[in-house]
């Protein structure tokens, strides 16, 4: 695999996030990058993206050649932003504005630029809706319900990190910094303030605290984890929870499918990198054998791609992912679309600029 796959898988699949040596993810020593590659969950590379939405691992495939992937038909949900332009397979759309980082909502489109400005793009209408949110070494910083309006973020321009929840639809914005102080600048809980996910009125972050759940219409909170405790959280979705598994030492061990009560749904094995939950939460992408996991049953489909420098990064309904993989010049990049149960692929579009594209809960893949 090429070292700027490298990078982009990293940056694409989840919080996911910047240069980094995949090959350390697997020591005790690497609670940075894996953070990175968390914060997109996803729910994202949801997620995100990168993007984040956006993921825990590196993903691979057993295909052998390429041209096996049958080009038609597309699907008209694949996203991603160039520059200031906005493209789906069949039209694009002028922002206005540079996107550094993009997630969906169920009310259209939500991104950021380099600077931290938030933007909403509905019915070809942009409208600012908040600030702060800048985007540090390609991290993917907005969250989202991508069955809700709700996005969310972390401001911060003032004092101390900020929490924000924005209604895209109805504009009502909240913001909660009770639990985070100016000195929540670092990489590792408790020193880092992170917005993890939202999913059905529920937030998700980490702060003084630890992880908390908090619900939004009412601001209970649940404290899910304390912060000497493995509390990142990549993806949630319908009742169930991606979340990082780390051994004594603080090392990476994998990820693990748990319900909102803590019961361990699908255990950390081995070999298998948990990311993005299907919208219904019935399957989870394992990165590292390219492939969709039942939850339920165990029962694993694997994408067709062509090749193995790929990567499934979105979930665009219950029955079909988009996925990232390798262009042919090695400085581009290809989306497919792969559908559940057949494992078979689509190509959306080929040959997009590596150091410019940016996909839903992603930031930058190379640049």
């Amino acid at each position: 695999m090429t070292e700027k796959l490298k990078v982009l898988m990293d940056r694409a699949l989840d919080v996911n996030f910047a240069a980094v040596d995949l090959d350390a993810i697997t020591t005790a020593g690497d609670r940075a990058v894996r953070r990175r590659r968390l914060a997109v969950g996803g729910a994202g590379l949801a997620t995100a993206v990168v993007v984040a939405g956006t993921a825990l691992g590196l993903a691979a495939a057993d295909g052998e050649d390429r041209a096996a992937v049958q080009p038609d038909p597309v699907v008209p949900e694949v996203t991603w932003v160039v520059g200031s332009t906005l493209h789906t397979p069949h039209a694009q759309h002028d922002l206005g504005h540079e996107a550094r980082s993009l997630v969906r909502t169920s009310e259209g489109m939500v991104f950021a630029d380099e600077a931290g400005a938030v933007y909403s793009f509905r019915d070809g209408d942009v409208e600012k809706i908040g600030a702060g949110a800048a985007v540090e070494q390609g991290l993917p910083v907005l969250v989202s319900d991508e069955e809700s309006s709700l996005v969310g973020w972390v401001d911060r321009a003032g004092e101390k990190p900020t929490f924000v929840t924005h209604d895209v639809a109805t504009g009502e914005q909240t913001r909660d910094d009770a639990h985070t102080d100016a000195s929540m600048t670092g990489e590792w809980p408790p020193n880092v303030a992170w917005y993890l996910a939202i999913e059905d009125g529920t937030a998700y972050w980490l702060d003084r605290r630890g992880t908390v759940a908090t619900d939004l219409e009412t601001g209970e909170a649940r404290i899910l984890a304390s912060p000497e405790e493995s509390g990142w959280v990549s993806d949630v979705e319908n009742g169930h929870i991606v979340r990082l598994v780390e051994d004594e030492r603080g090392g990476d061990v994998g990820g693990e499918v748990v319900d909102t009560s803590g019961q361990v749904v699908v255990p950390v094995a081995e070999g298998v990198d948990l990311g993005t939950l299907s919208p219904d939460g019935h399957r989870v992408i394992d990165y590292d054998l390219l492939s969709a996991l039942d939850v339920r049953t165990g029962e694993r489909v694997r994408f067709d791609v062509g090749t193995s420098d790929a990567g499934a990064y979105e979930w665009l309904d219950a029955d079909t992912v988009a996925v990232l993989r390798e262009g042919a010049g090695g400085d581009t990049v290809d989306l497919l679309t792969c559908e559940v149960p057949a494992g078979t692929c689509a190509v959306v579009v080929e040959g997009l600029d590596g150091e410019r594209v940016v996909i839903p809960s992603s930031g930058f893949l190379f640049g």
